[in-house]
């Protein structure tokens, strides 16, 4: 239909100064979240549904029936969908009313990663069912046109429809990115999964949406996994709560000074099992995730 263009922005200077995230999974977690925070977005509107999110890794196969090449990376959520206001906030670069502590900024590392992060989504607007279809990109094609966003299809869906969004990711941009998802196993990405999002799921453990994982050779399913609440820990000490002060470099970088503020940090503790854990640590969160 068209491309979707920013006014008083250029994208293409944009880009460079928000470089590829150095953690590979990047794009799966900005997926993930988005998934996360849909499902939020639809429980919130009082609807009794059952939430879930599936991600399915679609890689083509050698001869000796080994990962060759990831030729697609679908997630699909049955969250609230890309309705008339969260279309509209796609739409505004580092919009951030949705809440969630957002940036807004997150498609960025889709479509540094990807060439192409398709989504087609079914939603109610106004108790009717509707549909959008659209694509991210930085092709060169979207670029001329001041765009990041190309609006393929929307319009009314059959009543009644399962409301869901898929987004497929295709075609990785780079031989590095390429040898890095070729050589992952299904369970690195369940222990990835758990390790990133520990602090949402032990909140959440004994509500968690149904999270299957799928690995495909071409239309062929040969491996699932499952993130479930037996997989998390759960809380073995109470909450605790420590106030540290805010901190700053002196103007003359020689000293650090404490001023009067401070914020609450809050302390939840987990033990973990001898099959789960590598080792101690603690871990800084933000947006419900852990901060690298």
């Amino acid at each position: 239909m068209s491309y979707i263009s920013s006014d008083g922005l250029s994208w293409r200077g944009l880009l460079k100064g928000f470089p590829k995230a150095t953690n590979l999974m990047q794009p799966l977690f900005e997926a993930f979240t988005n998934s996360l925070e849909a499902i939020d977005m639809r429980k919130k509107q009082g609807v009794e549904f059952s939430p879930y999110i599936h991600l399915d890794f679609y890689f083509n196969q050698t001869i000796e029936r080994n990962n060759d090449g990831l030729s697609r990376l679908s997630i699909t959520d049955n969250g609230v969908g890309f309705d008339d206001d969260n279309f509209k906030r796609l739409k505004v670069f580092k919009d951030d009313t949705k809440g969630y502590d957002n940036r807004g900024s997150g498609r960025i590392q889709l479509i540094h990663s990807f060439r192409t992060a398709t989504y087609k989504s079914v939603f109610k607007q106004d108790e009717r069912y509707k549909f959008r279809e659209f694509v991210l990109s930085k092709a060169e094609s979207f670029l001329q046109h001041n765009s990041i966003m190309y609006l393929e299809e929307e319009g009314d869906a059959e009543e009644g429809a399962e409301i869901k969004t898929i987004l497929s990711l295709a075609d990785l941009r780079t031989k590095s990115d390429m040898a890095f998802f070729n050589g992952l196993e299904i369970q690195d990405i369940k222990e990835s999964l758990l390790e990133h999002y520990i602090l949402y799921f032990c909140v959440n453990r004994n509500n968690l949406p149904q999270i299957i994982i799928n690995y495909y050779h071409g239309s062929n399913r040969i491996a699932t996994q499952y993130i479930k609440t037996e997989d998390v820990p759960e809380v073995s000490h109470e909450d605790e709560t420590i106030n540290v002060p805010i901190s700053k470099m002196s103007s003359d970088m020689k000293r650090i000074e404490v001023s009067g503020d401070s914020i609450e940090v809050r302390i939840k503790s987990y033990k973990l099992s001898q099959r789960q854990l590598k080792k101690n640590s603690v871990k800084v969160t933000c947006k419900r995730e852990v901060v690298d």
